[in-house]
């Protein structure tokens, strides 16, 4: 995006303060560009997690997961210890590009086991008060 202005001097002045909030803007992302937060699931996190799951409070799969972050229905996505390295490399450019929370499972953690899940890794988590519940409960390691 660019703005012309006529007067020379401020013209200049303003490209510099516009590209000095780009910079800004870029450091503000919450996921980082090494990868995701590695969380390790207790007790409370798992019931969490389950409530929110038969609530109907999550998508899973990358697609769906891409679709409700299209809407702005995702306030922050948890994947799993196993994902592929291209489908988390995948994730994370339309995590910062959309600026939503990104955490990872320990390597413990079986989703199968546990929820019920199977052949998904990536679960985003809808706005309302058992993902900001969850997403506190993350962050508090931060």
């Amino acid at each position: 995006m660019s703005i012309v202005i006529n007067s020379g001097s401020i013209r200049e002045s303003f490209v510099i303060e516009m590209k000095a909030d780009a910079k800004e803007e870029i450091k503000e992302k919450p996921a980082n560009r090494r990868g995701a937060k590695v969380v390790d699931l207790d007790e409370k996190a798992n019931a969490l997690v389950g409530f929110a799951l038969k609530a109907g409070q999550t998508v899973t799969g990358f697609d769906p997961v891409l679709r409700a972050m299209a809407k702005k229905q995702i306030l922050f996505i948890l994947v799993s210890h196993d994902i592929s390295p291209n489908t988390l490399k995948k994730i994370r450019y339309e995590v910062a590009e959309k600026r939503i929370h990104l955490f990872k499972t320990s390597s413990g953690t079986d989703w199968e086991a546990r929820w019920g899940i199977e052949g998904r890794r990536i679960l985003g988590f809808r706005n309302g008060e058992l993902g900001r519940k969850l997403l506190k409960k993350f962050k508090v390691g931060e």
